[in-house]
């Protein structure tokens, strides 16, 4: 199961779409992947995270982006850690807003709900992310965020770095 998530993530991380476009003006679709490392009540039984992010964003006025955003993300379980627990992965749907407030700096979040995978025990809960993105060409951004999501057994959280692809 984990070669085959690591797979998944691989694809949404690397894939290249051959149309040209400029990350801050023409851009509806993009595509993120992030790695992190579990912060709060989370940091005890999870060594990191990783998350790939689709997202559609319209641009409502100049230096202002509004859309939706569908991601994945695994938490890994600690090894050897006492008691054991299961790796935790969720289905975030989630309203995302960005803004450009310098030339190559943008800022944002998303807010919405994740939806839990696994275990079987997780039922999701509500998902939040701040991000802020440096733009590095007109194509490649890195981020640097903050996830969230408040579950009903167990809060997850986690600091990560990623890159964003504008498709």
């Amino acid at each position: 199961m984990k070669k085959i998530l690591c797979i998944v993530f691989l694809v949404f991380a690397f894939s290249i779409h051959a149309q040209n476009a400029d990350f801050n003006q023409n851009s509806n679709f993009n595509i993120e992947a992030n790695i992190g490392y579990t912060v709060g009540d989370s940091s005890g039984k999870y060594s990191f995270a990783t998350t790939a992010s689709g997202y559609y964003l319209k641009e409502v006025f100049d230096g202002s982006k509004f859309g939706g955003s569908i991601s994945y993300v695994y938490y890994f379980a600690k090894e050897g850690g006492a008691p054991a627990v299961d790796s935790a992965s969720f289905f975030p749907f989630s309203f995302a807003a960005r803004f450009e407030i310098l030339n190559d700096v943008t800022f944002g979040g998303d807010i919405g709900y994740a939806f839990g995978i696994t275990p079987s025990v997780n039922k999701g809960g509500v998902f939040h992310r701040v991000m802020i993105g440096y733009d590095i060409n007109d194509r490649i951004q890195f981020t640097v965020s903050t996830f969230g999501i408040a579950a009903k057994t167990n809060g997850f959280s986690n600091f990560s770095f990623g890159l964003m692809l504008a498709l």
